[in-house]
């Protein structure tokens, strides 16, 4: 995914904390807003393997790639500002 800022949303079905998110990020109008990044999602429940991959403690969680493919993960949903704080944040 390099030349093009990424960012991976990881949810499990069912996920009390996913369904905010989601609602939260609609409601702020993500991911239409997030412009030139890439925004994709997927289940640990089609990826099992995914969360021990990246070692994933908890769900929802969001992996961003800069466009150098540096990456930094957010675990955890608390609101669309902290997200948005996340968003705007260097990659490590």
């Amino acid at each position: 995914m390099k030349g093009q800022a990424s960012l991976l949303y990881i949810k499990e079905q069912g996920c009390r904390y996913c369904e905010f998110a989601e609602a939260e990020m609609k409601r702020a109008g993500l991911p239409e807003a997030l412009g030139k990044i890439r925004f994709h999602e997927c289940s640990i429940d089609q990826e099992p393997g995914l969360a021990t991959k990246l070692g994933l403690v908890g769900v929802p969680a969001f992996l961003k790639v800069d466009v150098t493919g540096r990456k930094k993960i957010l675990v955890g949903f608390e609101s669309i500002e902290r997200f948005i704080e996340f968003l705007k944040s260097e990659t490590e």
